[in-house]
């Protein structure tokens, strides 16, 4: 891909999440892609990414997502994202702790690997301690592990 083309697709990714725009989302995917993430495990195509980003957009409401840098080779996609917003809605696998209300900011290395212009696979590594920390978990999930 051109460095033009790889800028399209993640701006066009960029404005599909802060729009919450789940099938404009969709088109930058490939109907194999696969998401894994050490927070909610492997998603396996669209259907599955789709509920993700559902779900994520109903518990974080105001979510909006940057991206600070990036790094391009060929096919492959690496960036430094960050995330934030505030909880109004139950997100998987938090949805026995109930809903927080709380503000969250969430940084994290993204790698996608592209395939004919759109993503066939997602990698996100996020330090989800924080996220549980700012979300007010963190007793509560080690007296239940307890």
């Amino acid at each position: 891909m051109t460095v033009e083309e790889l800028q399209k697709l993640l701006e066009e990714y960029i404005d599909a999440m802060n729009n919450h725009d789940v099938d404009r989302l969709m088109q930058c995917y490939t109907d194999d892609a696969v998401r894994h993430d050490t927070l909610t495990g492997k998603l396996e195509g669209k259907e599955e990414l789709k509920g993700f980003y559902t779900s994520l957009f109903t518990a974080f409401p105001d979510l909006e997502y940057s991206i600070e840098n990036v790094l391009a080779i060929e096919d492959m996609i690496a960036t430094e994202a960050v995330m934030e917003g505030t909880q109004k809605g139950l997100f998987p696998p938090f949805e026995s702790y109930g809903v927080s209300g709380k503000h969250v900011e969430l940084a994290g290395a993204v790698f996608y690997q592209l395939k004919d212009g759109k993503i066939s696979e997602e990698r996100v590594y996020t330090d989800y301690g924080s996220l549980v920390q700012q979300l007010g978990l963190t007793q509560q999930i080690f007296k239940k592990a307890a």
